[in-house]
């Protein structure tokens, strides 16, 4: 068992080192003891023989919730299990096995020992790493307090389908088919306009002269809900004709519009249970936008003018 484990100690980026002997400067006690609990977790790894033990339960089913101790530091069943399974993600194709996990354990031994001597070295104290540890604290706590308000807020087949008859269930939804050219001026766009109405090729103007990602395809914005799009161009696209241009220029966010309808259609009514987790999805957005307003609304937030802005940019909705 000695022999398995002490092998030499590579240091790479990625932190795939072998095994490490024990701490030096340990003393014997310690030493027969950190053998001992690692001698524990590798038997028990390899007596379980069953191919789909494919977590790290297969290593870290003792009584004792400690796998090992480090200097003074345990390692804890949790621990191990959390940086097996992040772990795991760069090892693909390396076959789970009580020899792959074990390395596993012996790396995190070896990320332990590396943090305790930067510890030592008080690296924690140079201010580009204690803003880049309070950052990560603060990047894992807000992720799992959305994961805990989103599950304490998760829709429930009632909400569900009430937004499914909100969406669906007054007549068929209508979907559009429609090109624009988007202009950074107003008089730009009437200019067009007046082009259009001269018997100009809409697409070709498009091409020409759209200043958005759509003009190589001569602005064609292909099938869409008015809900997808920003609301001034979802306003004025409900009230055109099929196979006219607006007559005058539409202002977004984004620009000047000058807008085409090619057609119009009613969308066919998915079943509920083929958009359930789309509706899903959308309320839980809901649910996190509001949540995060709130926050925001009660919170006092100083921003500097000169080297912040103190709103951010609308979400984008609509090509441009």
């Amino acid at each position: 068992m000695n022999k398995r484990l002490a092998l030499p100690v590579i240091i790479a980026t990625s932190l795939t080192m072998s095994a490490c002997n024990s701490p030096t400067n340990a003393s014997n006690e310690k030493k027969a003891a950190t053998q001992a609990t690692i001698e524990k977790a590798l038997t028990a790894a390899e007596a379980d023989s069953n191919p789909t033990a494919n977590s790290p339960a297969t290593i870290t089913t003792l009584d004792d919730d400690t796998l090992m101790i480090i200097n003074g530091q345990a390692i804890t069943k949790t621990m191990y299990a959390l940086y097996f399974q992040d772990r795991t993600k760069t090892m693909q194709g390396e076959r789970q096995s009580p020899e792959m996990q074990m390395k596993v354990l012996n790396e995190l031994a070896n990320v332990i020992l590396i943090t305790q001597d930067a510890e030592a070295n008080k690296l924690p104290e140079d201010s580009n790493i204690a803003t880049a540890l309070l950052l990560g604290r603060s990047t894992l706590l807000a992720q799992a307090g959305v994961q805990h308000h989103i599950t304490k807020n998760t829709p429930d087949d009632k909400q569900i389908a009430a937004r499914y008859e909100t969406r669906f269930g007054e007549g068929a939804p209508q979907e559009f088919k429609a090109r624009h050219i988007l202009l950074e001026q107003e008089e730009q766009a009437k200019e067009i306009i007046k082009k259009l109405k001269n018997g100009d090729s809409f697409i070709a103007l498009a091409k020409k002269e759209s200043t958005g990602p759509s003009a190589t395809t001569g602005g064609d914005l292909g099938w869409f809900e008015s809900s997808s799009m920003v609301p001034e161009f979802s306003k004025e696209i409900q009230t055109m004709k099929q196979g006219t241009f607006s007559d005058n220029p539409v202002k977004t966010q984004y620009g000047w519009h000058v807008i085409l309808l090619e057609e119009t259609r009613d969308a066919a009514k998915p079943a509920l249970k083929d958009v359930q987790e789309q509706l899903k999805a959308e309320l839980q957005r809901e649910v996190m936008a509001k949540y995060i307003e709130g926050l925001r609304n009660k919170a006092e937030i100083i921003f500097n003018d000169k080297l912040a802005k103190k709103r951010l940019p609308a979400e984008e909705k609509t090509a441009h």
